[in-house]
């Protein structure tokens, strides 16, 4: 399937992913506008190592455990035993020093509501590795004011590494569906 739409959203979030540096990048915005779609598209158009996750609604070692199965296969490590998120993303950002990779956390309120300072942890990791590590670390989620949050206070002093693209369905294209055939239409 084509992707359509979403041009100048694709090019900044290809800039970031070709960038040399670690780059925290927040997406959010209502739900059903191809926030989502988005990202899986600009994955696939980069090169180097991505992983893509979606939180869940269970236990931080359900989705710890998940991510590093993620992190297993697409290293082709064995079974990495890593069952606490500030474990999972301690990995990512010391693996990140030696070649660039991209961390998409989607729905990332569920892992906020389970993990105990999750906002804190992930701050902390930032400011430890900003100098070493090439992670591009992308946040996204629907819940608009939870995200909000993040960029207003809680994550306000990253600004210089975040870039966010927020979706403001009133003034852009609305694509259902993302192929050729699709019905477009825009509020």
């Amino acid at each position: 399937m084509k992707y359509y739409g979403r041009t100048q959203e694709q090019k900044r979030l290809q800039a970031m992913f070709d960038s040399d540096q670690q780059n925290v990048t927040l997406v959010y915005g209502r739900r059903r506008v191809g926030k989502s779609e988005l990202i899986k598209e600009a994955l696939k158009r980069s090169d180097g190592k991505s992983i893509y996750y979606e939180c869940k609604q269970t236990s931080e070692q359900n989705n710890a455990s998940s991510i590093a199965g993620l992190i297993s296969e697409n290293c082709e490590y064995p079974k990495l035993a890593l069952d606490r998120m500030e474990e999972v993303l301690r990995f990512l950002f010391k693996q990140a020093e030696q070649e660039p990779w991209i961390f998409v956390l989607d729905e990332y309120a569920y892992a906020q509501e389970t993990v105990k300072g999750l906002d804190s942890i992930l701050q902390s990791l930032i400011d430890q590795h900003k100098d070493t590590s090439k992670l591009k670390l992308v946040i996204c989620g629907s819940f608009v004011n939870t995200m909000r949050s993040c960029w207003n206070t809680r994550i306000l002093y990253m600004e210089e590494l975040i870039v966010p693209l927020i979706y403001n369905p009133w003034t852009i294209m609305i694509l259902p569906c993302f192929t050729k055939t699709s019905q477009m239409r825009t509020k």
